[in-house]
């Protein structure tokens, strides 16, 4: 006899072991992107190389618009940056939403899935290992493997979320995409300039904006 515990409680709402979308818990929000009244899924993809970052907004199991992220993407929101009266009402209402999003050193914020404006955030201190390991191979003294290897080792010892947006992308890409990424990033241009944007800022603005809209009872 099946007695009330066996029965499942919670009824899958959306189920798609194909849908080949692979993120981080803090790249996905929910929004009504087109002011419909139709809450949407919002994921930062990844993808499997930079070739391959994408804002996708996702309506049941089909993606309905897309636009591609310039960086590794560490967090999203979904907050309203304008708002007007209403003039039926008086009442203040909120235009479209915006999207921010946390890349590389930048918060990037689009409307309706188009660049609408970005700024710079502070850098976190690069592990000296991470540094060391690139600057040596920029300087032909490790080979690809011998890079990897030591990246991946640090990012299982302090975690891959301290080491900067390249590595982490060098981490994600499959090994025969891992030659052309590294010889187009090891070299002076970058290494002069290697830096680690604070993921911790990115939380802190991105977490900061959606307060500010729930405080201004916009959602």
């Amino acid at each position: 006899m099946t007695t009330s515990d066996d029965v499942v409680k919670w009824v899958s709402a959306l189920s798609d072991d194909q849908a080949g979308v692979f993120t981080f818990s803090s790249c996905v929000c929910l929004s009504d992107m087109y002011g419909d009244g139709d809450t949407k899924l919002v994921v930062a993809h990844i993808g499997s190389s930079k070739f391959n970052l994408r804002l996708k907004v996702i309506k049941g199991v089909t993606v309905v618009g897309e636009c591609a992220l310039a960086e590794m993407p560490t967090a999203v929101v979904s907050f309203y940056n304008e708002k007007f009266p209403r003039k039926s009402t008086k009442r203040i209402q909120a235009t479209l939403p915006a999207i921010g999003v946390a890349s590389g050193s930048f918060i990037r914020v689009y409307k309706n899935l188009k660049p609408f404006y970005q700024y710079n955030t502070p850098s976190a201190p690069v592990h000296s290992v991470e540094q060391e390991a690139w600057t040596k191979t920029a300087a032909k003294q490790l080979t690809h493997d011998q890079l990897f290897i030591v990246i991946q080792n640090l990012a299982n010892e302090i975690s891959s979320k301290l080491l900067t947006p390249m590595s982490r992308t060098l981490l994600t890409m499959k090994p025969e995409e891992r030659p052309a990424f590294i010889d187009y990033y090891a070299v002076p241009k970058y290494m002069n300039n290697f830096r680690n944007p604070d993921r911790h800022s990115h939380l802190f603005i991105l977490l900061n904006v959606d307060f500010k809209v729930h405080e201004l009872g916009l959602l």
